[in-house]
């Protein structure tokens, strides 16, 4: 009996200590596709919080919480909601607001190997188009520190977001 509860106590004591800190690989599927970005969550017993980045700018959660399984956030400036359960490896879930809600999944990041040095690509690049609202050319921005990559599309209308990888 006594051995049965050690060996049931090692077994446990491992999950309990589990956390959820640190960066994380996410993805939401809209419209069928599947949308990857860079996620990171800070937990402690009961409280939670999250961010999305934009490039090095981080957007964090206005509330959040984690029992131990689930994880909950709120991003009031978004007006969204984010609710995960966590099974050990992955997190999964959904998130969005109302009517417009995405599947999300999240696993612990690993950084990538790099196998040599990236080609040097920053600077402000020219993209030739020929598109519906006229557009002849979009400008490229990229940011690049070593293997790591921020870029943007700026078009006359505005930009598409960072595209963020390394």
């Amino acid at each position: 009996m006594k051995k049965t509860l050690l060996s049931m106590s090692l077994l446990v004591m491992p999950l309990m200590g589990q956390s959820l800190q640190g960066i994380w690989d996410a993805t939401v599927v809209s419209n069928g596709l599947t949308i990857p970005f860079r996620f990171e969550i800070a937990a402690k017993p009961g409280l939670a919080s999250g961010a999305f980045f934009n490039g090095s700018d981080k957007y964090k959660s206005s509330a959040g919480s984690f029992d131990g399984k689930t994880l909950k956030l709120e991003f009031d400036y978004y007006a969204t909601k984010l609710s995960a359960t966590y099974d050990g490896k992955a997190l999964t879930g959904e998130y969005g607001r109302g009517k417009r809600v995405y599947e999300f999944r999240a696993v612990p990041h690993v950084e990538a190997v790099s196998e040599g040095k990236a080609p040097e690509i920053g600077g402000i690049w020219e993209i030739e188009t020929n598109s519906p609202k006229g557009e002849k050319a979009w400008r490229f921005i990229v940011e690049q520190i070593g293997n790591s990559v921020n870029a943007s599309i700026l078009r006359i209308d505005g930009d598409t977001g960072t595209l963020s990888g390394g």
